[in-house]
């Protein structure tokens, strides 16, 4: 493993089988508490958290972060990336590390923020806080529409070097670190077009802000700014905010910052999350 890019304490790299997959993850800090699980989005892998998982792993908790299905070396190519059925795997995870009953600590970005925010309404064993960052919870038709066919495209097309994916993330994503560029080009080679063309495909015209209103455990809702990438539009986020308990709930917005929260501000982030989720 490199280590230039391990934000200070490199991860152990594990597998486990559970709901039908053999996960892929990382560990940080195995006797640590709380417990924090780390989901992140499409096209990313657990290398997304290189500095998340190190900065709360030395605050004291124990975090794994996991390869979602058909990304990093998460097993085989889905065959159905629906956001229960992901949500169902992954609670099936959770049960397989023991944290169902052991209590743990969840954080998703994206399309992992969506699968996270199902698993909470859906499979509580042991949640204990959730925190959404800038979660894919409502999926337009005409925007699955465009996404699909894109990643159609890609299927059965040869990828590109890492070096390729590298300079590609230099040109486009000039505020990330090093680090963030790094792994995004490794979780690129990796990732297989048809789970992302699946997840547009399979969810499109799905809007599960609703669930927001059922889940029990605290939780907080980051929106980034829709101006420039957030995924969360004007009228899905006010709906969002209507339906998080008061008691429970909260949301914040961070004007601009586009929809890579940990990537173009993780100074800000880290000072909302890491209180969420370590503190009692």
């Amino acid at each position: 493993m490199e280590t230039a890019h391990d934000g200070g304490l490199a991860p152990a790299e594990k597998q486990v089988a559970a709901g039908g997959l053999v996960w892929n993850y990382l560990e940080w800090n195995p006797g640590g508490t709380p417990h924090v699980l780390l989901v992140h989005g499409i096209t990313s892998d657990a290398r997304t958290w290189w500095k998340l998982g190190p900065d709360l792993a030395q605050a004291g908790a124990h975090v794994l972060a996991v390869d979602m299905p058909g990304h990093g070396t998460s097993g085989d190519t889905p065959t159905d990336v629906k956001w229960p059925s992901t949500a169902a795997q992954l609670a099936a995870f959770v049960e397989a590390v023991g944290w169902d009953k052991a209590g743990y600590r969840l954080a998703g970005h994206s399309w992992g923020g969506a699968v996270s925010l199902t698993l909470a309404a859906t499979h509580p064993a042991g949640l204990e806080k959730v925190a959404l960052l800038d979660p894919a919870i409502s999926l337009e038709e005409k925007w699955a529409v465009q996404g699909a066919g894109q990643y159609q495209a890609e299927v059965g097309a040869a990828k590109k070097s890492r070096e390729d994916y590298l300079a590609w993330t230099r040109q486009n994503m000039p505020q990330w670190t090093d680090s963030d560029r790094h792994w995004k080009a490794g979780a690129m080679v990796a990732y297989r077009p048809e789970a992302v063309r699946d997840f547009f495909r399979d969810n499109s015209g799905q809007d599960i802000t609703p669930l927001l209103g059922r889940v029990e455990a605290p939780l907080l809702l980051i929106i980034s700014d829709e101006t420039i990438g957030g995924v969360i539009q004007p009228q899905v986020q006010a709906a969002a905010r209507a339906a998080l308990k008061p008691e429970t709930g909260q949301a914040l917005r961070y004007e601009g910052v586009g929809h890579n929260i940990h990537r173009e501000d993780y100074p800000r982030l880290l000072a909302d999350l890491k209180p969420f989720l370590l503190n009692s």
